[in-house]
């Protein structure tokens, strides 16, 4: 996509001013040369969630997160969306992503169905958990982490830690046994890239 045609769309972003990957942003889109200048190839629709219009924005793209990104193409349409800001350089990847293929999401959902690919799959992924439809984000996930690619490796890694709390027993590894005090010891291995911190809840002995 040339410059002029990247002219021809939008990146939506809802933030709300207090947040802190919002300020990081707001900071680093005034401060930062890369991202200053890489800025000037779309039209950035910055909304307040906590004001104005901005308010209603976020209700009707059901933002429940903020900093969330949409790339929106002349109709309005959602064509990518994700939540949070990675920081410049990952940030710039994902625009580039976005600008490569500015289909709509039900267009990309179609060819994944005719013809899966890894690439589609993180897309679809990434855009379903910015969604909150995390069932859904997982299977793309799941099918994008059987490629060995750094893409593959960050599914792995988001699929995890969508499903970590509710099927933990396919992440973390227990041996349970009991010391010469009579005292249950266990021991968990984290499988995942995923922190997890421990907690006692009770102790029987």
């Amino acid at each position: 996509m040339n410059a002029s045609q990247m002219k021809l769309v939008g990146l939506l972003l809802v933030a709300a001013l207090l947040g802190g990957g919002c300020k990081l942003f707001t900071r680093e889109a005034k401060e930062d040369q890369r991202l200053v200048s890489y800025l000037q190839n779309v039209i950035l629709l910055k909304n307040d969630c906590e004001k104005g219009a901005g308010v209603d924005l976020a209700k009707k793209y059901e933002v429940g997160v903020y900093p969330t990104f949409a790339m929106v193409n002349l109709d309005g349409e959602v064509t990518d969306r994700w939540m949070g800001y990675p920081g410049v350089d990952e940030f710039i990847g994902l625009v580039d992503q976005a600008l490569a293929d500015m289909s709509t999401i039900e267009e990309k959902r179609a060819r994944f169905r005719a013809e899966p690919s890894y690439d589609l799959a993180v897309r679809l992924g990434r855009y379903s958990e910015a969604v909150f439809a995390n069932a859904d984000a997982v299977d793309y996930y799941r099918k994008a982490a059987q490629s060995d690619s750094e893409a593959g490796k960050r599914a792995a890694a988001a699929m995890a830690r969508l499903e970590l709390e509710s099927n933990p027993g396919a992440y973390l590894k227990l041996e349970a046994g009991v010391d010469r005090g009579g005292y249950l010891v266990a021991r968990v291995t984290n499988t995942t890239p995923v922190a997890v911190r421990s907690s006692i809840t009770s102790t029987v002995h």
